[in-house]
């Protein structure tokens, strides 16, 4: 067990907390202990011992904190996991950008095969405006076209036959003028899709007077799609002839069957997937794009009902007014693209942390408590023991003097002393108690003055003389009468009566007890007080100062203590300016020395 002992109230505390507020009340009804107890103000304590309920609150509160972090955690996990709202807006928003990208690369497309399947009229030539010369212009564009299928080198759009609608007349105001003027010559192919197309004169040469209206692009040709369900699945690309002025003067144009026009142009290409800042391809599918007038009648492609991120996008250019649809399925995007958006990621993060810090303060706290009961117990039960006898001696004695009044004189004598010695230490004992359950809550403020060294001895030698005398033991005085130190006499005084009661309580039978001091420096004295015991090992000299802490030989050993003796003592040395410490006396045994200041000269 721990070195323990007794220290006084010091008279400079300030307060008195209200949990101790009973003893002072029970010492102060005997008026020769009022001197040694003045009045006390109440104060908020300290986080101590006694007020370990303040740390049950806090712990209980961190614990109900870190459960509600743990359900928002929870909850926030679960909404992360299952929310599939952030990356169902990420497939589609990737949908309609690749809409978009095929929408601009499919019309750069058929601008390339128009003007390279009307190459041969490209220009206007003012001599192909005699009627013989319009059959002419189409035998080239179908020449042209059968030697662009033959070749097997490149991509050539399926035509089922070529006209040409003559619109140079049509300024004049005659309606029957206009309309004889805008002649309609037709050239079936001799291709894979070379055929009469059932289109009528009077439906191509509306769709000439259509794109030489909207064409105003002057010196270069116009090139136009059209498609609607009246041309009964043909569609119809147009270009626009026009004249150095910028007149419009021809529209040729070209039938094709709609599906096998589309295919060509699709087929050549692959669908370009955005996937962030890059793309990647996959192969072209009917069931993953669309492109029609409407929803319902399609030109092309049929999206399938397995593929539900979709993008749409408007064409305009030479397939204005149809629209192009893209359907995608999330196995053909990249898992990236899936990934959830940074922000609740971090969200979250910060938010398990926060829960984790807080399990662990709760964690650190509840040991704290856990420690601090253990070290209540232990304290209640050292003191409990140490009050019971003294207690019990006193009881004895007054017992004995009660019942037995033949008892002689030097019995009673001896009985008094015995009475007067035990109320002497458990005054002592309480005191410690109330010092050091006050030391967290108020500052001690010590009354420094020059005591003689050797009075302070003397004073403590006749304090515990009758407790020395009833263990057998000696206490001698080692010092120079002209040594003087600056320390506060009651404050002082208890902290040797401390060292004084270890040094009898754990040391040898029949010891003697030495109170020293030497005066170190003209600024420092060092006061000891050494035991014939067995000393206190080294590794464990550091922490026999902390409170409740006791050494290891001495767990299960009968001589139980509160274990605030040594730590009373190294508060007061704080509070007197000066400094404790253990080591090996020069006889054997322990010393414990205690550094003070010394009078100056």
């Amino acid at each position: 067990m721990k070195r323990n002992g007794t220290v006084p109230v010091g008279r400079r505390c300030r307060s008195k907390p209200p949990t101790r507020m009973w003893v002072y009340q029970v010492l102060t009804k005997n008026p020769s202990h009022r001197a040694k107890f003045p009045p006390m103000k109440k104060s908020t304590p300290s986080y101590d011992l006694a007020s370990s309920r303040q740390s049950r609150r806090w712990s209980n509160r961190l614990w109900i904190l870190s459960g509600f972090l743990g359900i928002v955690t929870a909850v926030h996990v679960a909404g992360v996991v299952h929310d599939d709202r952030s990356w169902r807006a990420s497939l589609r928003a990737t949908a309609q950008a690749t809409a978009e990208q095929h929408a601009e690369r499919i019309n750069e497309r058929l601008q390339l095969f128009a003007m390279e399947t009307f190459a041969p009229v490209s220009r206007y030539d003012r001599s192909e405006s005699a009627p013989s010369a319009r059959t002419t212009a189409l035998v080239r564009l179908a020449s042209a076209q059968a030697v662009n299928e033959s070749c097997r080198c490149k991509t050539t759009l399926p035509v089922a036959e070529f006209f040409r609608v003559d619109v140079g007349a049509g300024n004049h105001n005659s309606p029957d003028r206009v309309a004889r003027s805008e002649l309609v010559t037709r050239k079936s192919t001799d291709g894979a899709t070379s055929a009469r197309t059932i289109l009528s004169d009077s439906l191509l040469r509306a769709l000439a007077r259509m794109q030489a209206s909207r064409s105003d692009s002057a010196g270069a040709p116009a090139i136009r799609l059209t498609f609607d369900p009246t041309l009964q699945g043909n569609a119809v690309v147009t270009m626009v002839q026009r004249d150095s002025t910028g007149q419009a003067r021809n529209v040729y144009g070209f039938v094709a069957p709609a599906h096998t026009l589309m295919q060509t142009l699709f087929s050549a290409s692959r669908i370009q997937v955005v996937d962030g800042d890059s793309t990647r391809a996959t192969s072209p599918d009917t069931l993953s794009l669309q492109i029609g007038v409407n929803d319902s009648f399609p030109l092309y492609g049929k999206l399938s009902g397995d593929r539900p991120y979709r993008g749409k996008v408007f064409l305009h250019g030479p397939m204005d007014g149809l629209g192009l649809t893209v359907a995608l399925s999330s196995s053909q995007i990249r898992a990236g693209q899936l990934a959830q958006p940074t922000d609740r990621l971090w969200a979250l993060g910060l938010l398990t942390l926060g829960t984790v810090l807080v399990i662990v303060i709760a964690i650190s706290t509840q040991r704290r408590e856990t420690f601090l009961a253990r070290a209540r117990s232990d304290f209640i039960a050292g003191t409990s023991h140490d009050f019971r006898m003294p207690l019990a001696q006193i009881l004895l004695a007054s017992e004995t003097l009660n019942l037995r009044p033949e008892v002689s004189g030097d019995e009673r004598a001896r009985l008094g002393k015995s009475i007067v010695r035990e109320t002497h230490r458990l005054i002592a004992m309480v005191e410690n108690v109330l010092l050091f359950s006050r030391s967290g809550a108020v500052e001690i403020k010590p009354l420094l003055q020059s005591l003689p060294v050797r009075d302070i001895f003397e004073d403590v030698r006749d304090a515990v003389q009758l407790a020395a005398e009833d263990a057998r033991q000696t206490i001698t005085i080692d010092v120079d009468a002209t040594v003087q130190v600056r320390a506060d006499r009651q404050l002082l005084r208890q902290a040797l009566v401390n060292l004084v009661d270890n040094a009898m309580k754990y040391g040898a039978v029949n010891q003697t007890i030495t109170l020293g001091a030497r005066v170190q420096s003209t600024s420092q004295v060092h006061l000891w007080v050494d035991d014939q015991g067995p000393g206190v090992p080294e590794s464990q000299r550091a922490r026999i100062f902390e409170p409740y802490e006791r050494l290891t030989r001495d767990q299960s050993s009968e001589r139980a203590g509160s274990g605030l003796g040594l730590a009373v003592v190294s508060q007061i040395a704080s509070a007197l300016r000066g400094r404790v410490w253990v080591e090996s006396a020069p006889g054997g045994g322990a010393r414990f020395a205690i550094e003070l200041s010394a009078v100056q000269s």
